[in-house]
């Protein structure tokens, strides 16, 4: 058991937590909620020790053995993984071997006699924390999070940090602690291992407390919600949900005794104002005063801020945004994409999603351009104009940049007050626009990149993880964007409420499979067989009446499908003659800006008649093709 008893907390001049109390109990899964930067992972270095707090005690149980994963943690030694997991019993196994040694070699019955109750001890130590066991739990554990037995067998050196992340999670949960510290467990994991982790945590019967932007998470897994704002701390005996639903009506009936509070004060005021120069009423007048100085202020919470935004309407696209045929990419001998074709229609909502390494960033970046394919065809509609938001800073913003230059390669016609007032808008102003992207934290350089986003006015937007770094306030304001956006989306993410809320279609990427889903991320995952890839389909008696409603259903698809098809064709050989016109008109306009044309009047006064046809065309195939696309929307 954990008690924090009057604990008070400064760093700087800033207050993180003043004079809280709380009890935190074996068998809770807490979550950790606040905004970024009211003292969350303060609280969790205090509870494991690495800080004492200014005031106030911080009390475990005697023997409460806790761990913490940390946003900075401790890189993996130079072992193979199963090494570096099964850490600290490897220590005790050797103590055992040394006792049993010892005792081999001890004629001395009295020695003899201490090393054997040392190595009860040791011994029933290293049975309680599941030693006997090692071997299976750690390979569970890291094949829970996404390690094969080969990637087991390897050198912790030769992973990624975020790989590295997911080995030292794994030697956490095989401790079998009294307690695990999670600051943002979930960065680095994807949506298989995710769900996996979530299982274990449901099953753990330790104390859990746990830092996450992940709102399934915390819905799923946690029973008791511990809010930092304002300096104190709030309890909530619930899940996510459960928070928000009783801290809204926590929040209304303060403002309503803060209401009726200033209502009395007021009441009280008049009085005293009224009769203040009565002799009178001078003793009741005292007494007024006394009982306005005795009255307790109702405290208001502040608002939280988040950033304020939505997309700017986007112009119109074609219908089919971009169609990608038998696309493959390798890196080396690794076959990333082999043979994927898709189509993403203007107004989707697409999730990529799935294992990581399966190529779903490699996707998204053939969508934009910044890869070429080894093979296949990636085709562009009409009037697509692409905004892309990487996961990987580096790739879009230049360290060096100040936030107003890394703006002003998007700015165009836009003056520099327009482009701050856009950058006010997420929480740049002042001398803060002139700050340089390399002093810039995660979550800063994710609100410089929307920002970008914003100011591109396109009508495609490519998001690989875009909840990364962002707090589930902003996040919640950044869905609310997406979802009004009448433009196309497709988006990388293993945030499970983030897909849901917004998908309209999915694109699951699994091993050597990837699958396509038109629904949510919840009835994709309920389609699925336990254990297997194939989807799973309910035997149903079908009935004449039903048989009878889907042969009429696919009659009326036949038929909306042959109307579309003549749109189709329609839409495709004006898109044609179009391309021709605007490839002419580009050419006729730099024949136009040449001086040395007008040398010659009459050949001047041809290509000048040529160019007004040519607008003139093409202003007629324009409006055809938007009357065909709305024509044709209307038989899908």
């Amino acid at each position: 058991m954990i008690n924090l008893s009057g604990v008070s907390k400064r760093f700087g001049t800033k207050l993180l937590y003043e004079n809280v109390s709380i009890a935190l109990k074996p068998g809770e899964k807490i979550g950790l909620v606040g905004a970024n930067g009211s003292g969350k992972s303060t609280l969790l270095n205090m509870v494991s020790g690495k800080i004492t707090p200014d005031s106030g005690d911080v009390m475990l149980t005697r023997g409460f053995r806790i761990g913490f994963l940390e946003q900075e943690f401790e890189s993996p030694g130079d072992k193979t993984v199963i090494e570096e997991v099964k850490g600290t019993f490897l220590k005790h196994e050797k103590v055992i071997q040394d006792l049993n040694e010892q005792m081999a070699n001890t004629p001395d019955q009295q020695s003899l006699q201490q090393l054997m109750r040392k190595y009860e001890d040791v011994e029933h130590a290293f049975e309680t924390r599941g030693g006997y066991d090692l071997e299976a739990t750690c390979r569970k554990v890291l094949g829970g999070l996404g390690f094969s037995d080969e990637m087991m067998r390897r050198n912790c050196s030769q992973f990624s940090g975020g790989q590295k992340m997911r080995i030292a999670l794994a030697k956490l949960l095989v401790e079998h602690l009294d307690c695990i510290l999670l600051d943002e467990p979930t960065n680095h994991l994807d949506l298989p291992a995710i769900m996996w982790f979530e299982e274990y945590l449901k099953s753990y019967t330790g104390l859990i407390i746990m830092i996450s932007h992940d709102r399934s998470l915390l819905n799923n897994v946690s029973n008791r919600i511990v809010e930092i704002t304002g300096q104190q701390i709030y309890t909530y005996e619930g899940n996510y949900d459960y928070y928000i639903e009783e801290k809204a009506k926590r929040l209304e009936l303060i403002q309503k005794a803060a209401k009726l509070e200033q209502k009395e004060r007021m009441k009280i005021e008049r009085f005293i104002e009224r009769f203040r120069y009565k002799n009178t009423k001078a003793s009741l007048v005292q007494s007024r005063v006394k009982q306005l100085e005795k009255r307790e202020t109702t405290e208001i919470p502040l608002e939280e801020h988040f950033i304020d935004f939505k997309f700017p309407q986007p112009d119109r696209s074609g219908y089919e945004v971009v169609k990608l045929e038998n696309i493959t990419k390798s890196f080396g001998r690794t076959v990333v994409l082999e043979g994927f074709s898709g189509t993403f229609l203007r107004g989707e909502k697409i999730a990529v999603t799935g294992r990581n390494g399966t190529g779903k960033s490699t996707l998204l970046k053939i969508i934009t351009g910044e890869l070429e394919p080894d093979s296949g065809t990636v085709k562009k509609g009409m009037r697509v104009t692409i905004g892309y938001f990487s996961q990987f800073y580096a790739e879009q913003l230049d360290p060096n940049n100040t936030i107003m230059e890394e703006m002003d390669k998007l700015r165009g016609t836009k003056s520099p007050t327009d482009v701050r007032k856009i950058l006010g808008r997420f929480f740049f102003s002042g001398d803060e626009v002139f700050k340089k992207i390399g002093v810039l934290s995660g979550g800063e350089k994710s609100r410089v990149l929307m920002a970008k986003l914003f100011l591109s006015d396109a009508n495609m937007l490519i998001l690989d993880e875009p909840t990364n770094h962002l707090d589930i306030g902003t996040q919640r304001v950044l869905l609310d964007a997406l979802d009004d956006f009448t433009g196309t989306i497709c988006f990388v993410s293993h945030d499970r409420h983030f897909i849901n809320s917004i998908a309209t279609r999915l694109i699951y990427f699994d091993t050597n499979l990837i699958d396509e889903y038109p629904g949510t991320l919840d009835e994709y995952l309920q389609s699925r067989q336990p254990d297997s890839l194939e989807p799973k389909y309910a035997s149903v008696k079908v009935t004449n009446e039903r048989k009878e409603r889907k042969r009429q259903e696919a009659e009326e698809r036949n038929q909306r499908f042959s109307i579309r098809k003549q749109y189709d064709d329609a839409i495709e050989r004006i898109e044609e003659e179009l391309e021709s016109l605007m490839r002419e008109e580009n050419e006729l306009t730099q024949k136009l800006a040449d001086t040395s044309l007008y040398k010659n009047p009459d050949n001047a006064r041809q290509v000048n008649e040529r160019y007004q046809q040519v607008r003139d065309r093409i202003e007629i195939l324009t409006s055809e093709w938007e009357k065909n696309s709305l024509e044709r929307e209307k038989f899908l």
